[in-house]
């Protein structure tokens, strides 16, 4: 067999992979493009994007594909088990992308996403990531304690469950840890506010905690309330967020 033989039969038993997107209805995403066939020798790409966001927060993928130009890119969720076209935007001259993920971004819950790519030789996918939405963590306190009187401050921290929970009071000036307790699986927590209370004024206190993993700092401040000991007179509790 001669050497253009052999190359002739080498490409014609290539492998392709054949991905094919069934269309969306979905409001706010564009339905996926349907039946692109990627050369199997393109190889699996991976996306890079922070596990945990809070609801509301920015949150971003970003990654490379093999290109010596600049080409389009776009995420695409998966909404009802069909994949929808998202944000496009267009990768740098080496083929880096950074692109916001905003489907879901106000609603606690997790999404599942992924990046393609369009390469001079076909369109190409990465493997595909979740990204957990949590919900805003709430704290309640009551605004006023007789003096000698034991009050706590409740909530509950989407996405920390069993992770370490603490008070602060801001005092002299700075923030002081006070007292350190545990969330339950489900994320809730009860703390009790120790600092003053043998003596009438009012306290600035903050609730922090520590996720499991997330996208940078493991501790989260949420909120401050002020509480005051007092002889039962109502002062209100203040949330700074």
């Amino acid at each position: 067999m001669s050497r253009a033989t052999r190359l002739l039969a080498s490409v014609a038993t290539s492998a392709v992979a054949l991905i094919t997107i069934a269309s969306s209805s979905v409001s706010g995403v564009v339905p996926a493009s349907a039946d692109v066939v990627v050369p199997a020798e393109a190889g699996v790409y991976t996306a890079a994007a922070a596990p945990t966001k809070m609801v509301g927060a920015a949150a971003y993928t970003w990654g490379r594909f093999p290109t010596s130009g600049s080409v389009r890119a776009w995420t695409e969720v998966k909404v009802g088990g069909v994949w929808s076209r998202s944000q496009v935007v267009s990768t740098d001259a080496t083929g880096y992308y950074v692109i916001p993920l905003t489907y879901g971004a106000n609603t606690a819950g997790t999404y599942t996403f992924r990046v393609r790519g369009e390469l001079p030789g076909g369109v190409v996918s990465t493997q595909e990531f979740t990204v957990r939405r949590l919900a805003k963590p709430t704290v309640t306190s009551a605004g006023a304690k007789l003096v000698g009187l034991t009050t706590y401050v409740w909530g509950r921290v989407d996405g920390a469950g069993g992770g370490r929970v603490w008070t602060e009071v801001f005092a002299g000036g700075r923030w002081v840890r006070s007292q350190v307790g545990q969330t339950s699986s489900s994320g809730s927590y009860t703390l009790p506010l120790t600092y003053g209370a043998s003596t009438r004024g009012t306290y600035s206190f903050r609730v922090r905690a520590e996720y499991p993993d997330g996208d940078g700092g493991d501790v989260a401040s949420f909120h401050v309330a002020a509480v005051g000991f007092a002889d039962g007179e109502s002062c209100g509790v203040e949330v700074c967020g």
